[in-house]
């Protein structure tokens, strides 16, 4: 053999070991959960959940017979207790009605007729947004997302997968081994006296958005349809009330509510909404209160959380308004 070949196979072969090292090092951390996620812990840390809970999705994707939509409010909801069901937690981080809408058609190419569809409903979804929306291109096109094999023969990947080696979540949250979203131990307690408003409370709300509520409920027509307002701590609902009219969102949650099969609020000022000892932020609620709401989501009674399928805004105005001078 030429040298020159030799070195040609030579080099050639350090080029596949490397690209092979590349793989194999970021299939096995899966910080874009294309397998089974982290292989050292049970630890999967929130990258992309717009790219990696399809990924997960796209594994088995006939085997589910319900999907949850929403934000990250939403996340935090365990789909496995959901009785009665095989459920899918497809909400994410600052989720929009529109992107939410679009999942909701990309899940309905591959799962045409699920049985129970749920929804958080976030006051900010019923506000006029400009910022720019996030779907994915393969979204978009009603495609498969980017290989496995493209994705991580990356160094982009091979960062993800030195963040989650490294222990640096990017957020408060991340998924265990089964994919089940909790929040992180040891965050430093909530505290409301040092919370500001949100920046979304200075959007405009209004009938902008309902019509995308209408159409979530098209493409599931046959699936039963739960929605729900997602907990908000009482500072945070102080903030809405300083901002808007209690009976401009009731009204616009009426609205909302009649694309639903049954519509429940957790956002109504009870124990634990006031007891900071459940959120590290006033918005994102642990696993013991979104227990709960999934107990209730279920058909069973409880006392956390309202039922406003057939109130009139008058009735749950009072609500409110009892709840926040008790």
């Amino acid at each position: 053999m030429q040298p020159i070949h030799r070195y040609g196979l030579a080099l050639s072969l350090t080029v596949i070991g490397v690209l092979g090292a590349v793989f194999l090092y970021n299939a096995l951390w899966d910080p874009l959960w294309y397998f089974a996620g982290n292989q050292f812990r049970p630890v999967n840390y929130t990258f992309d959940e717009r790219l990696s809970k399809t990924n997960q999705f796209l594994r088995h994707p006939d085997s589910y017979d319900c999907f949850i939509f929403g934000s990250s409010r939403t996340t935090l909801l365990n789909p496995q207790q959901i009785k009665g069901y095989r459920c899918f937690n497809f909400a994410f981080s600052s989720g929009r009605i529109e992107e939410i809408v679009a999942y909701a058609r990309y899940v309905k190419k591959w799962n045409p007729n699920p049985k129970l569809i749920i929804v958080g409903v976030d006051l900010y979804n019923l506000a006029k947004w400009e910022d720019a929306l996030s779907i994915p291109a393969f979204v978009q096109r009603m495609e498969k997302p980017p290989s496995a094999l493209r994705s991580y023969l990356s160094w982009g990947a091979v960062a993800l997968s030195r963040q989650l080696q490294r222990g640096q979540s990017p957020l408060p949250r991340y998924y265990d081994g089964q994919f089940i979203c909790r929040v992180e131990d040891g965050l430093p307690p909530y505290q409301p006296a040092l919370d500001r408003p949100s920046d979304r409370l200075k959007l405009p709300l209004g009938g902008h958005n309902l019509h995308h509520y209408a159409a979530l409920a098209e493409i599931f027509p046959h699936s039963q349809r739960l929605g729900y307002i997602p907990p908000e701590s009482t500072r945070h609902v102080a903030f809405w009330l300083e901002h808007y009219r209690l009976e401009t969102i009731i009204n616009l949650y009426q609205q909302v509510k009649t694309h639903f099969t049954r519509f429940y609020d957790f956002a109504l000022p009870s124990q634990i909404t006031a007891n900071p000892a459940y959120t590290y932020d006033g918005s994102h609620y642990d696993l013991s209160v979104t227990q709960r709401i999934a107990h209730r989501l279920s058909g069973h009674v409880d006392e956390f959380g309202l039922e406003v399928t057939h109130d009139s805004t008058a009735n749950w105005v009072t609500h409110y308004q009892s709840a926040i001078n008790r």
